[in-house]
């Protein structure tokens, strides 16, 4: 069963950990029986960390950690182990040297590859040198087909080739087949090295593989050996290839180990974190290792399941089983049935009385326990009541402290109340006397000029008295005439006041609508100079063509001109002044792909440089950092959409280095311009054309596929900077402004006329106003001449001159009182002011006195609070021991009452009855008494059933029955325990894997950064890799060496957007040469690493490789490339070999032939 669940679980694993997996377990399950596994062993295979072409001294290290690792118990983190897995991993820099003393490698490396009829190879052969090979030849020479023969030879798929949907489309055309030949070296290692050849027995010096592609579909595999004789009995050669490629840690599905022409694009050209992160797990195979451990954690959870059903089974089956048991066994006791009845009654009277004893004495027992227990709970009770009481005095204590406090709080908070009420005193009898006074000075003048009224009015009375009576009767029709004329106007008043109502809201309503139109005027105005604005810079651009790219692009021309010695090279730019579109219909789309401020940016040639320009500039020119020297890179059709029209294929670019900064930048090898809607929608929607980016429409409109989801961006109207005549578009612009300034006039006349109708309105408005307040002076006139009126006609008959004379008098006294009570009243409020003063001040005293106190009275406040929770816990411990001492008293009284009746009134009397059945005593049965009695009645039942019912069976058949039965329960007991070990097992074997994982990734991450800044220094640079694990992001920081900041120091670049092409590519190249060393791969082949760096970073990149190459003679370097080799791999020793393919013939006339090939090559 173990072994079968192990078998199941490998078949998760990755190719060239599964035969190190099955070893181990075959090896854990003959260790079983002793207790111990190779869990641990088999993780430090499995990872990938140990080296596989180690010592044979590591081997048996690893061997003797796994003896000692004890299943039965968590795996443990060993220090030994962990330093000794640590010293494996990590190869040291420093011991390059004794890895190339070991010579060239015997076993693993490709001798020779021979293909017929494959692409555009007739017939081929190539012989591969020891270290390192460097293939050299122009595009279509068969570089890479040679890549994609040892891809398909090694057991890769078509698609991972990059080359075809299926194996047929790699065979010439016109040809019914293809046939590769591989063959990989495997001999004998020298003296002192670990013999890691495969099956040497049968493949003898040489494994040769040959695979052979029909178009029918109908492809083959099989192994010669070295002299190419056919190996007989290899069942199934896939198999086959899988176990030797494991051997020999061939990798073809990895892009470190066998980087393509696609592949090599797409990896120098990844800039998020993101990807960094997910190639290193793919490329260390860590992410197929986590998917395996899921695997095996899923595989376990569903063997545990199982498990459980078959558990859930049991219950049953022991059901059955039981019956059988108890068949059997009343068979077997028919024979004494009666006599083990009557011994079960005697046996079940003595059991009975000794089960009464017992429980007698557990009631003494338990009496004395009680006892005992009791006895504690006292002590517990005097010490929590000393406790209580030290408690109590403490509270009392902080009590009376804050007692103590709390007064002086009081005292001050009743002296500021008291201070504040006095204030609020003080300041409310300030106010009534400023009020007083003020009062006292208008009774001062009211009193006053009574007094003068009241002479001139006795004066008056006396002249009029006697006209009085002629004139009472004309007075009182007039009276009469003025109410009536009182009420019409008042009738007018009112009908005036409605109708100036109406007059306000209409005139607000004029108001929003002028606001309205004064807003529509500002948008039109703006709109107006806006387009005065670009009239103005299109009729400029007819004369200079460089302001098309920014007004301060001219001037900023000029400055460069004039401080042309300051740089290093001169900056190149704007880049649109370097463009030139062949088709005018495609300015709008290219300009929003390339967007303005792209075509205004200048190209500067370094760090040095960008500094200048910015200076210049005052910091607002745009600017891209690249080598301006560099030359054009070489774009093949690989690179672009197929059959399909791009930006690079519909402009003119002039400058070398604008070329390459648009395909860095812009990308627009990757952009691809449609005319139709229709085309649009089925290119830019369609998923599986390669280097795709975006499709564009002649308006601008632009779309593309992502994730899925299908995005659609329609184009902005804006000015054409990329066309060559003006004329159209200022004819556009002047309509544009023409009736732009049409509306604005329109808006004006229609704003003036409502402005009119408001004047008229606001005029109404005026003029009814204006009535209206002469109607209401009107009316208070007349209001005023009816009150005269009537006082008149109310006045006595005869004048009394003494009352006038009294009113007089006590007028003027009144005045005399009032300027008095006024002096008074001025020194009081002076005296008032001056103590408000005084009490204010002691206000904030008394308050900064009792913010002190308040503060002192809260700390105590918080003793005190602690205190009382700690005494109320107290309290409600001795409360609760109390209570339980009580209750365990009374219950002691209980059991010593009931233990005394039990023992006088039921065990007596019982031992009395079993006497008379049976006099002497016997020993009490091993059950009890209740089962005894339930026995004897059940055999009482069972004999008489027994009598009435026999079922037709022998006695050796119901024998038979149960013994078989038995046999197959324990035999499922045995291997259901089985299983929940080896599952236990497993389920510890999964956290260990897991455990180990983490510990082989951290250890890969360092390496990786290590070897990462081993690299980099090849240039005197300085970098390094950041993981973020939980983020799943890698970033790399580097320090190019010529990027320094104004005091000399190496500058820290994160995003590798901002270096150029070159150190791009540079940097991205050591991150993979990286990655390889720490997969200690035997194979690697690159192919077009280097199509986008410069010559400087070219060379130093292949200075970087073969010295990795040459310090690591025991493993194989392919590198292919189209472009000139530098001196530097030209004359690099015996242990590099350049071959220079030649392009073959594409007519099969002339076809290139195995002898015309190698007289050619070098």
């Amino acid at each position: 069963v173990c072994l079968s669940l192990s078998l199941s679980l490998s078949l998760f694993l990755p190719r060239f950990k599964k035969k190190i997996f099955l070893d181990v377990v075959v090896k854990e399950c003959r260790m079983m029986s002793q207790g111990h596994s190779g869990v641990e062993m088999r993780e430090r295979k499995a990872s990938g960390v140990c080296d596989t072409s180690g010592s044979e001294e590591d081997v048996e290290a690893d061997e003797s950690v796994t003896a000692v690792n004890d299943e039965n118990r968590a795996p443990t983190k060993s220090p030994t182990r962990v330093n000794a897995v640590i010293e494996r991993s990590r190869r040291s820099l420093v011991g390059m040297e004794q890895w190339a003393s070991r010579g060239f490698a015997q076993t693993g490396i490709l001798e020779s590859i021979r293909v017929e009829n494959f692409m555009c190879h007739r017939l081929f052969e190539f012989k591969f040198g020891p270290n390192v090979n460097i293939v050299n030849g122009n595009n279509g020479s068969g570089k890479s087909a040679i890549v994609a023969a040892l891809q398909l030879g090694l057991g890769a798929s078509a698609k991972q080739t990059e080359r075809g949907r299926s194996t047929s489309d790699c065979i010439m055309h016109g040809e019914s087949y293809a046939m590769i030949q591989i063959r990989i070296r495997n001999r004998p290692p020298a003296a002192g090295f670990v013999d890691n050849r495969y099956r040497p027995e049968v493949f003898g010096d040489a494994v040769v593989i040959e695979k052979r592609i029909s178009r029918d579909g109908a492809n083959s595999l099989k192994f010669l050996d070295s002299k190419n004789r056919k190996i007989q009995g290899i069942e199934r050669p896939k198999d086959e290839l899988v176990r030797l490629l494991d051997h020999f840690n061939i990798q073809v599905d990895n892009p470190v180990s066998i980087l393509t022409q696609q592949r090599s694009k797409q990896f120098l050209t990844l800039g998020k974190p993101t990807d960094f992160y997910r190639f290193f797990m793919t490329s260390t195979h860590l992410d197929t290792w986590l998917r395996d451990i899921d695997d095996a954690e899923t595989y376990a959870r569903q063997m545990s399941e199982r498990i459980r059903q078959k558990e859930s089974l049991v219950p049953e089956i022991e059901k059955g089983l039981q019956k059988l048991r108890d068949r059997f066994e009343a068979s077997q006791e028919m024979v004494g049935l009666r006599d083990r009845i009557e011994h079960l009654k005697n046996l079940y009277a003595w059991t009975h009385i000794a089960e009464l004893e017992d429980e007698l004495t557990s009631k003494w027992a338990a009496i004395d326990a009680d006892r005992e227990k009791l006895a504690r709970f006292q002590l517990d009770l005097s010490r929590l009541r000393e406790t209580l009481e030290s408690r109590q005095r403490n509270a009392s204590t902080k009590n009376t402290e804050i007692d103590s406090f709390q007064e002086a709080v009081n005292e001050k908070q009743r002296q500021l109340k008291d201070i504040q009420e006095s204030v609020r005193t003080s300041k409310r009898e300030l106010a009534q006397l400023t009020l007083s006074i003020q009062s006292a000075k208008k009774l001062m003048d009211s009193a006053l000029k009574q007094v003068e009224s009241l002479e001139r009015g006795a004066e008056e009375e006396k002249r009029k008295f006697h006209d009085l009576d002629n004139e009472r009767v004309a007075m009182q029709a007039s009276l009469n005439g003025l109410l009536a004329e009182q009420e019409g106007t008042r009738a007018a008043l009112k009908e005036l006041e409605n109708d100036e109502r109406q007059a306000e809201i209409q005139l607000v309503r004029f108001h929003r609508e002028i606001e309205e139109i004064e807003r529509h005027i500002y948008s039109i105005e703006g709109r107006t100079r806006n387009l005065n604005v670009e009239l103005k810079d299109l009729r400029g651009m007819t004369g200079n063509d460089v302001r098309r790219f920014g007004s301060q692009v001219a001037l900023l021309l000029d400055s460069i001109r004039a401080n042309e010695s300051r740089f290093h090279h001169q900056p190149v730019g704007p880049i649109g002044q370097y463009l030139k579109v062949k088709d005018g219909k495609w300015c709008r789309a290219i300009q929003s792909c390339l967007r303005a401020n792209l075509l205004g940016t200048f190209i500067v040639h370094d760090s040095h440089d960008e500094r200048i320009l910015r200076e210049l500039s005052n910091n607002t020119a745009r600017m891209i950092t690249t080598r301006v020297d560099a030359p054009r890179y070489q774009v093949g059709n690989s690179a672009k959409p197929e059959g399909m029209l791009t930006i690079l294929d519909a402009i003119v670019i002039s400058e070398s280095s604008i070329f390459n900064a648009l395909l860095d930048h812009g990308e627009i090898e990757r952009n691809v311009l449609v005319d139709s809607r229709s085309e649009f929608e089925r290119i830019a929607y369609e998923e599986d054309i390669q280097n795709l980016k975006a499709v564009w429409l002649p308006d601008g409109a632009h779309g593309y596929s992502k994730f899925g989801s299908r995005v659609f961006r329609a184009g902005r109207k804006e000015t054409l900077v990329l066309q060559e005549d003006f004329s159209a578009s200022i004819r556009e612009k002047e309509e544009e402004l023409q009736g732009s300034t049409n509306e604005l006039d329109q808006t004006k006349r229609k704003k003036r006329a409502i402005e009119h109708e408001r004047e008229s309105f606001c005029n109404s408005r005026t003029s009814k106003r204006r009535a209206r307040e002469s109607l209401r002076n009107q009316d208070r006139a007349k209001s005023e001449e009816i009150r005269r009126i009537q006082i008149q006609l109310e006045a006595e008959a005869r004048f009394d001159a003494t009352e006038w004379e009294t009113r007089i008098a006590s007028s003027k006294q009144e005045f005399t009182l009032r300027n008095e009570e006024r002096e008074g009243l001025e020194q009081s409020e002076a005296m008032l002011k001056e103590k408000l003063h005084a009490l204010e001040g002691e206000k904030t005293k008394i308050k900064e006195a009792g913010t002190e106190v308040a503060l002192k009275m809260q700390a105590v406040a918080d003793e005190w609070t602690e205190a009382q929770k700690e005494l109320k816990e107290v309290s409600a411990q001795l409360k609760t021991l109390e209570t339980r001492i009580g209750d365990m008293e009374g219950k002691i009284g209980r059991f010593i009452l009931e233990a005394q009746e039990f023992d006088s009134a039921i065990v007596q009397n019982e031992t009395e009855n079993a006497k008379k059945l049976c006099p002497e005593r016997l020993e009490r049965a091993p059950s009890s008494a209740s089962h005894v009695k339930a026995e004897f009645m059940g055999l009482e039942k069972r004999l008489q059933q027994h009598r009435d019912l026999n079922h037709g069976l022998s006695l050796e058949d119901i024998e038979r029955s149960y013994l078989e039965a038995k046999r197959k329960k324990d035999l499922n007991d045995r291997d259901m325990s089985s299983c929940k070990d080896f599952l236990l097992r497993v389920q510890h074997g999964n956290i260990a894997r897991r455990k180990r994982w983490k510990l082989c990734r951290k250890l890969l991450q360092k390496n990786a950064s290590d070897w990462f800044a081993h690299f980099m220094a090849k240039r005197r640079n300085e970098g390094s890799l950041n993981f973020d694990n939980d983020a799943g992001e890698l970033s790399l920081s580097v320090k190019m060496a010529h990027h320094r900041n104004g005091n000399g120091e190496l500058e820290l670049t994160t995003d590798l957007r901002s270096l150029s092409g070159g150190e791009r590519s540079f940097t991205t190249l050591a991150f993979m040469l990286a990655l390889g060393e720490i997969e200690s791969l035997s194979l690697r082949i690159m192919d077009e690493f280097d199509v986008f760096m410069d010559e400087a970073h070219r060379r130093a990149s292949y200075e970087t490789l073969i010295d990795v190459a040459k310090g690591m003679r025991d493993r194989q370097f392919i590198f292919i490339t189209p472009l000139e080799l530098p001196r530097i791999a030209l004359g690099a020793g015996e242990a590099i070999k350049v071959q220079k393919l030649n392009p073959p013939e594409r007519n099969p006339a002339a076809q290139t032939r195995l002898d015309e090939f190698m007289n050619g090559s070098r």
